[in-house]
């Protein structure tokens, strides 16, 4: 990742060459130890959210982290800023999330599969978005699971993030993955995508929304696909340790084992032009 150079993102440790934090001692023959209990469901695994103008981190005195503007990327957990990330895809998953109107106390209610009954008795509002008889939305997000590294060449992962992809999110969400989909001999989670931001307008306002390019595309190519080759981690090569661990990191959200932090998730609500947030 690239961390935005705030007092905010200072770390106690230097990250070294293999994304692993450099510890000032050596602890020998203990290292590690304690830790052999320890599972995906020990670990938090955060939401990382694009910062738009109306976000409480940007926009609330009481909520505002030093640094944060629009445009910049927010880890739910860490509460560090970002200016891109590097990551490894790992498993996709498309639903419905049920979001509480603020009229109601707002917040996140639950997820819900396509054809879950719920979904076929919503009636849409003069917005088109779907709303149940209890007065909820529920929002079309697409979830991208994924393994995260501080440096496109590291051998380790600094870590696992979920981003979630909803309103104009979905189309470069679609864009990036349909042209992963054409190298089908290739798990998802070989490919290495650089994670940024771009700003977008139109009659109704402007905001930020998703970049998502293979880590080596060529500078100044704009097809994809022309990165993504180069972009590959080989599987006899250096970084084959990341495609054992970014498969176990895709085994443990489809077994529901992943502590991902649902709660912290964006619901989209600060780039629409209503005053309705979920």
């Amino acid at each position: 990742m690239t961390p935005k150079k705030t007092a905010a993102t200072k770390a106690v440790a230097t990250s070294s060459s293999t994304g692993a934090m450099v510890m000032p001692f050596d602890f020998g023959e203990m290292a590690g130890e304690g830790m052999e209990n320890m599972t995906a469901a020990d670990q938090a695994v955060p939401f990382i959210r694009i910062l738009q103008a109306l976000s409480p981190e940007v926009a609330k005195k009481d909520s505002k982290i030093p640094g944060a503007e629009p445009g910049l990327m927010l880890d739910t957990v860490t509460r560090e800023l970002h200016e891109d990330i590097v990551i490894v895809p790992c498993i996709t998953e498309h639903l419905y999330v049920e979001w509480r109107p603020r009229s109601q106390g707002g917040g996140l209610v639950g997820r819900r599969g396509l054809h879950d009954p719920v979904v076929a008795q919503c009636k849409k509002n003069e917005k088109g978005r779907l709303i149940t008889p209890e007065g909820h939305e529920l929002v079309e997000t697409f979830y991208l699971a994924c393994m995260t590294l501080a440096n496109a060449d590291d051998t380790v992962p600094a870590g696992f993030a979920m981003l979630a992809f909803t309103s104009s999110g979905i189309q470069p969400y679609k864009k990036s993955i349909g042209e992963l989909r054409k190298f089908p001999d290739a798990p998802l989670f070989a490919h290495r995508l650089r994670v940024s931001t771009d700003e977008q307008s139109n009659s109704e306002g402007t905001w930020y929304n998703w970049v998502l390019r293979p880590v080596n595309q060529p500078e100044g190519d704009p097809v994809f696909r022309n990165g993504v080759l180069p972009s590959l981690i080989d599987p006899d090569g250096p970084q084959a340790a990341l495609l054992d661990a970014a498969r176990n990191f895709k085994s443990d959200v489809m077994a529901g084992s992943a502590n991902i932090a649902y709660d912290s998730q964006d619901d989209g609500a600060t780039v629409r032009s209503d005053d309705t947030v979920f």
